[in-house]
């Protein structure tokens, strides 16, 4: 067994190789640590002026706290027309609510307006609001109990919608992707006759169970799809998290313990999967401590990166060198 471990890793043998790869890893979590660290809020002042052109702003600088976690702003319609807008609070990952670190349901958003007008999220979504101004007018907002960290954006109908379509594409064609990895890749283990591809396979189908929790939801409801006989998916997400977490520690333990035929080649894709889970874990990290640091795509992009470690995991199937007869597999 120890000579197996000292086959391991044999870059260990040679610290220099490690430098590359340990000053990368660096340089991306100082740049994590570095977004995460709050910055200045700017108190709410004249109001915004919008105009038909208007696409989509950040409104949390724009704002001020009031007293009961309530916040204000004002926004003046400098166009002879009415003007729609779309109110977003910026929503926490699936993960973090499965995990309990956040409320798995939230109030719905409310909005009043200085014409005595309310407005009021739906339920399938308290994190949206559509609002309307008169034309030529000036309007001060009264929101009420969103001053918990999230950041505020206002759109145009239309730009919000065309983002969420293309939300929508990507994250299909993500899922879409991994689902066709796997099957090719599950062909090459029959034809490669491969335990450990085998092992390499499940695991990526645990991930990517996770990433189809965390996103499922969501695609179904744009798509127009009712998900209402499904189980409860903040436990779908904990089983998934779970079996993700236990196949990628067997995946550690049976490279170091056992006698894995190309080991090296093995070894090399253990470690660009676990880069980008650290990225993942990283990039989720910062969402929560500065949900605000990729604007609308900072709880997108840990997903993207949970994405990129299952396709790294995939791929090393894909590209498994032939066995050696005279070695078990």
């Amino acid at each position: 067994m120890l000579r197996d471990v000292s086959t391991f890793w044999p870059t260990l043998q040679n610290p220099s190789r490690l430098r590359p790869l340990l000053l990368a890893v660096s340089i991306f979590f100082a740049s994590l640590a570095l977004a995460a660290l709050p910055g200045k809020t700017a108190q709410a002042a004249d109001a915004m002026r919008l105009k038909e052109n208007f696409l989509v702003i950040g409104l949390t600088p724009y704002t001020q706290k009031l007293a009961n976690d309530d916040l204000a702003f004002s926004l003046q319609n400098g166009s002879n027309q009415p003007l729609d807008l779309v109110l977003q609070r910026a929503g926490t990952s699936r993960l973090v609510r499965a995990l309990g670190l956040a409320p798995s349901e939230e109030p719905p958003l409310r909005l009043f307006a200085s014409d005595d007008s309310e407005f009021i999220a739906s339920p399938e979504t308290p994190h949206i609001i559509k609002l309307q101004i008169p034309a030529a007018s000036l309007q001060t907002f009264l929101l009420i109990g969103a001053t918990d960290g999230r950041p505020l954006y206002l759109w145009s109908p239309s730009h919000f919608m065309a983002f969420e379509n293309r939300l929508q594409a990507v994250q299909l064609t993500l899922v879409s992707t991994l689902l066709l990895m796997v099957g090719v890749a599950t062909f090459m283990v029959a034809y490669r006759r491969s335990r450990r591809g085998v092992h390499a396979v499940v695991m990526a189908m645990g991930l990517l169970v996770l990433l189809v929790s965390l996103r499922g939801e969501e695609m179904a409801r744009n798509s127009g799809f009712d998900l209402d006989f499904l189980p409860n998916s903040d436990l779908t997400i904990r089983m998934a998290l779970a079996f993700g977490l236990v196949m990628i520690a067997l995946g550690h333990l049976n490279l170091v313990m056992r006698r894995v035929i190309n080991r090296n080649y093995w070894t090399r894709v253990i470690i660009f999967a676990d880069i980008c889970l650290a990225i993942s874990i990283g990039l989720l990290v910062t969402a929560m401590l500065s949900p605000d640091f990729a604007g609308v795509l900072s709880f997108e992009m840990p997903h993207m990166a949970l994405g990129l470690t299952t396709a790294c995991i995939l791929l090393g199937v894909i590209f498994l060198p032939d066995r050696r007869d005279h070695e078990p597999g």
